[in-house]
């Protein structure tokens, strides 16, 4: 009988065992990519990472962070569910659209909960009156202000710019063109203030030689195969994200707001008119 027991008592030791083992090797859910272009460099992954970890206490589930490499990869991730949410730029976003089924969901914010926007700009060295036969460097073909508005804008006037080029990211025009390795280049008000503050150019290195309207900032976007129930829990923790948390994503904003797809309708329209999209 004490044989029995023991016996017994053995085999639900080893049932016991065996049932931790297969549960601890039970696949988790993976955690969702959030995938964001490297414009802070090293400091991004410092700046986002509160917001990640609000994200995922809120929704129940690991949110990453990633950085990728320009407009076109941050497509890539998407298409091929690399990434499942994202920040793009409003071009970009519209861009997207014709390769990868997205919805907008949440944009940067006033302290009133209106829509932040922004300018696009032409910056030169001083003196230059004229673009036509300029050199000239854009950021990158998904950038609003540093290529559709600009782009838009020179169409428009019918100005014959000369060598074109593409420096990858704001602050690389802005020195291409301080450092006289083109004559003009597109770039948009924030990144402007940000280059006096952070010294890149002094006071009175470079003019503003064109300014566009007031764009809507980018969008926070998500995959539309993505359940619903997902889906607007990862919304509404973007809208209820604390002040302190969403100013770390240097943002120059303290709040989130809800940013419907047809804010972009003026972009599509733009693109649509340069010949970007159908």
């Amino acid at each position: 009988m004490k044989k029995y027991v023991v016996i017994v008592i053995a085999l639900g030791v080893i049932l016991l065992v065996s049932g931790i083992i297969l549960t601890r090797q039970q696949p988790s859910e993976k955690p969702l990519i959030f995938a964001e272009l490297p414009a802070e460099g090293a400091m991004a992954q410092a700046h986002w990472q509160p917001l990640m970890d609000y994200m995922s206490q809120e929704i129940g589930r690991t949110v990453e962070f990633k950085t990728v490499a320009d407009y076109t990869a941050v497509i890539e991730a998407l298409k091929y569910g690399h990434a499942d949410l994202a920040r793009l730029g409003p071009s970009g976003y519209v861009l997207a659209e014709e390769e990868v089924d997205l919805v907008s969901i949440a944009s940067i914010a006033n302290d009133d909960g209106s829509l932040m926007t922004y300018q696009s700009y032409i910056v030169t060295r001083p003196g230059l009156t004229t673009l036509e036969g300029a050199t000239f460097a854009y950021v990158d073909v998904g950038s609003t202000s540093g290529y559709l508005l600009p782009a838009t804008y020179i169409k428009k006037e019918g100005i014959e710019l000369g060598k074109t080029l593409y420096a990858g990211s704001h602050p690389a025009v802005m020195e291409a063109v301080k450092n006289g390795s083109v004559d003009a280049g597109a770039t948009n008000d924030a990144r402007w203030r940000a280059a006096l503050d952070d010294g890149l150019i002094k006071p009175g290195e470079l003019s503003i030689f064109w300014q566009s309207e007031l764009i809507a900032r980018g969008a926070f976007v998500v995959r539309t195969d993505m359940p619903e129930d997902l889906r607007l829990a990862i919304q509404e923790a973007l809208l209820s994200a604390p002040p302190e948390v969403v100013e770390q994503c240097n943002l120059d904003s303290s709040r989130f707001g809800a940013a419907p797809p047809d804010v972009y309708d003026p972009i599509r329209e733009i693109q649509e008119y340069i010949g970007l999209t159908d």
